[in-house]
C-alpha cells in the first residue's frame, strides 16, 4: 500500500512540475534593431573571410535515364569548372569528358580560345552509356 502511495505521490510531484514548466514560459526573443544590424555585419565579414577557400561542399546529380551513372559540376577556385561522372553501382569516378580537347573543339567552332579550366556547359544531355 505504501508503494503505491508513494508511486501516485511521484507522478503527481511530476505533472505539477512539467505544468509549472509551461506556465512559465519566456517570452519570444525579438532582437533589437542594432543587434540585427550588427548580425548582417558579421556575416558579411564571415562571407568575405570564408570566400575561395571553400569547395566541393555539394553534388547536384543529374542521373542517367536508365543507369545508375550520373554526372555533377564541381565549382572550384577562380571559377574553375570540372565535369565528373560517377558510376553509383560500381563507385567508379572519372573527368566525364576530356576538358582540354573539348575546349580546343569549340575554340576552332567558334574561331577563338577557349579556356578549357572555365567550361561553362549548362544544358549537357548524355545517352544512357554516358556519351
Amino acid at each position: 500500500m505504501f508503494y503505491k502511495k508513494f508511486c501516485s505521490f511521484i507522478v503527481l510531484l511530476c505533472w505539477i512540475s512539467g505544468v509549472r514548466a509551461q506556465l512559465s514560459a519566456k517570452p519570444a526573443y525579438k532582437p533589437t534593431r542594432s543587434e540585427i544590424l550588427q548580425r548582417y555585419r558579421d556575416a558579411k565579414v564571415s562571407d568575405s573571410t570564408i570566400r575561395n577557400k571553400v569547395f566541393k561542399t555539394s553534388v547536384s546529380a543529374n542521373w542517367l535515364e536508365g543507369n545508375n551513372a550520373f554526372w555533377y559540376r564541381n565549382l572550384l577556385k577562380d571559377s574553375v569548372r570540372e565535369y565528373i561522372w560517377v558510376d553509383a553501382a560500381t563507385g567508379v569516378k572519372k573527368l566525364l569528358f576530356d576538358h582540354a580537347k573539348l575546349a580546343a573543339s569549340i575554340g576552332r567552332a567558334a574561331g577563338k580560345a577557349v579556356d578549357e579550366r572555365r567550361l561553362s556547359l549548362e544544358k549537357l544531355r548524355l545517352g544512357k552509356d554516358g556519351k
